[in-house]
């Protein structure tokens, strides 16, 4: 068996490397920020509460030990950990660990006789369309007018309506080219993770605005050529003519959730991922179809769409209630205590 590696930073990029590339399903930016999360929050626990350098010191007490320390102490943003997310780190070191087994550099998994933390499904949040609307209005900046500042807003409203009307990542939309658009048949060719290719369809409405956006507001090549961006393909550009990044992205959120006065609520480019899944699938259209379109391995986070809030469920009843669509000559006998016929 080789030497039991020591846990330090040094290894991070051998590591990588050593994983032979990615598992299914994964990218190499989800394998860095594991090795990152393994390398930073697990270390450091490990070797100031624990006094552990190497992996094959570390047994089940210590993993326990961890998921009390977490759920103690409070995450970057100075807040308490929610279960959800100590699952989900220990998922991640536990997969790492899974690597270490068959690599046989230890003899077993300390995480095998680990109660792993109960989390229920997750409530997935959606917003209104009447919210929608407000964040289309948001996207002209207040007191600001001119050629620029109409560029601006056109081009968020074009975004809005993408994430809206495709469900796509926010990694995906800023990864969009211009030759990514088949602007005769109205549909964009996305690539999610693993690099795998799939084609969506858009909707008037969004089709409408990004093409307002394309032919009347993205610089042209002289005006990227000036500012040092000749050839530059992407679809959506930032205000310095590079391509918009998904900070630049969350950053626009952020301006125009404030904007539109929307409080209480978390609006983000997931969000409205999840509002397209909510209200595919509410409109009638089959699970299956809707996985292909987010671009999902599997049905699993399908099937958390699919148990949406119990507000929007009881709202579906009523609408297609067979007493609600009941004939009203049906409904007449039914108040006068006639039998209804068959």
């Amino acid at each position: 068996m080789e030497e039991t590696p020591k846990i330090t930073p040094a290894k991070r990029k051998r590591l990588l490397r050593a994983f032979g590339g990615c598992p299914a399903g994964y990218t190499n930016d989800d394998l860095e920020r594991f090795l990152d999360l393994l390398y930073g929050l697990f270390e450091t626990f490990l070797e100031k509460e624990r006094g552990l350098t190497l992996v094959a010191e570390v047994d089940s007490a210590d993993i326990s030990a961890w998921f009390a320390h977490m759920r103690k102490a409070t995450g970057k943003h100075g807040r308490p950990r929610s279960e959800r997310t100590i699952q989900t780190y220990a998922r991640s070191v536990r997969a790492f660990f899974h690597w270490l087994v068959r690599r046989e550099l230890i003899e077993r998994n300390p995480f095998d006789k680990v109660v792993f933390p109960k989390v229920g499904k997750p409530l997935i949040q959606t917003i209104e369309l009447e919210e929608f609307e407000q964040l289309l209005v948001a996207c002209v900046p207040p007191n600001e007018s001119g050629p620029l500042a109409d560029r601006a807003a056109v081009r968020n409203r074009a975004i809005l309506w993408l994430l809206y009307d495709t469900g796509i990542r926010v990694s995906e939309l800023c990864g969009l080219r211009l030759g990514d658009f088949d602007r005769k048949h109205g549909v964009i060719t996305v690539r999610g993770k693993g690099s795998k290719e799939r084609r969506v369809a858009l909707g008037a409405n969004c089709l409408r605005n990004l093409l307002y956006y394309l032919d009347r507001h993205r610089p042209g090549e002289e005006e990227l050529a000036e500012w040092g961006s000749a050839g530059e393909d992407h679809l959506f550009l930032a205000e310095t003519r590079t391509p918009l990044t998904k900070n630049g992205v969350e950053m626009l959120f952020a301006r125009i959730r404030k904007r539109a006065g929307i409080s209480g609520k978390r609006i983000s480019p997931h969000i409205l991922r999840h509002t397209f899944a909510v209200r595919y699938l509410v409109l009638g259209n089959d699970p299956f179809s809707l996985q292909e379109l987010l671009g999902h391995e599997d049905m699993t986070t399908v099937k958390n769409y699919m148990h949406m809030n119990d507000t929007t469920i009881q709202q579906q009843k009523r609408k297609y209630s067979p007493a609600t669509t009941c004939p009203r000559a049906c409904r007449d006998r039914a108040r006068s205590g006639a039998p209804a016929t068959a």
